[in-house]
Formats: structure tokens, C-alpha cells, sequence
């Protein structure tokens, strides 16, 4: 998988992570529709324990993990508003990539450019 490369406004946040699971940097986030949290995105209609809309990216160096038989809410950093490198973004369901239709859009309109640039330079982070 290519570098993230983020640059912009980060916060710390709640994400639930379903039980035995982890997730690496670069998942595509997105707000639970019953709570504050964050969840996985993924399409088509999210279904129970995914998210809708792509808002937010996670940029916790080694990602984070739940070994527990049982979901966790854990507090990890995210990108709010900025930009990424699209090549370093990851998604939860494998159906899901960069060439998911409007992705980069919904992105974008949420404060997140994700170019697409495989061999991003130092000078763009």
C-alpha cells in the first residue's frame, strides 16, 4: 500500500472497532448515524456497524486493535480536513477502492483531497 502521506486538521476520536478486529492507518471513516462515533465506511447502503459517508481518515501510525471478544470504543487521531494521498487509503469492505463512484467527491465535500499521486514527493506532505 502506498504512504497516506496526510497534511491538514486532526482531532482525537471515538471509534468502535468490532470484536478480534483492527483497523490500519488510512481507513475511511465515517459518523455512526446513532451517535457520535466513528465507524467504518463502506458501500452500498451501510449496513449495521458501517458508516454511509466517508469524513474522516484514520492516522494513527500503527492503526489500532481490538483483541477482545467483544466491540471497544477507542480514542485514536483522525484527519478532519485536508488532504491525503488517495493510493494510501484503505477501506473496510474490499469491494470498496479509490474507484468506488463519488468516494473521492463525498471526500472532498467533507474537507478531505485525496490525490492521486503514487509517488508523492516530500515537497506535497
Amino acid at each position: 500500500m502506498a504512504e497516506l502521506y496526510d497534511k491538514g486538521e486532526y482531532a482525537d476520536m471515538t471509534i468502535t472497532i468490532p470484536a478480534n478486529s483492527s483497523f490500519a492507518r488510512g481507513l475511511v471513516l465515517g459518523c455512526a448515524a446513532d451517535s457520535n462515533k466513528l465507524l467504518p465506511f463502506a458501500t452500498p447502503e451501510a449496513e449495521d456497524g458501517y458508516a454511509s459517508s466517508p469524513e474522516y481518515v484514520l492516522v494513527k501510525n500503527d492503526g489500532i486493535k481490538n483483541d477482545t471478544g467483544s466491540p471497544v470504543d477507542i480514542v485514536a487521531k483522525v484527519l478532519v480536513t485536508g488532504k491525503v494521498n488517495a493510493y494510501g487509503l484503505c477501506f473496510a469492505k474490499v469491494s470498496d477502492t479509490i474507484e468506488t463512484a463519488g468516494l473521492l467527491t463525498k471526500l472532498k465535500n467533507n474537507g478531505i483531497v485525496a490525490n492521486r499521486v503514487e509517488n508523492y514527493v516530500e515537497e506535497n506532505k
